[in-house]
């Protein structure tokens, strides 16, 4: 799943072949991710979503399917 990689800290080109996306897919997965969590880079959204995780948010199942991002 996109989210964990962006987490992991792999680049686009890396998570593509992993999860059988195009790069330019997961680059429009990820700006979405940003978007959607108000973060200006990547790096910013894998922070947002590792202090939810701490806090024991699940932001996959709290988060309806029309909102969820891949």
């Amino acid at each position: 799943m996109v989210l964990q990689r962006l987490i992991e800290g792999l680049r686009d080109k890396d998570i593509g072949p992993l999860l059988g996306l195009t790069t330019r897919s997961v680059t429009r997965i990820v700006l979405e991710i940003c978007d959607k969590l108000n973060a200006r880079t990547r790096t910013q959204a894998a922070c947002i979503l590792l202090s939810e995780q701490k806090a024991g948010m699940d932001w996959e199942t709290e988060n309806p399917p029309a909102t969820r991002l891949v």
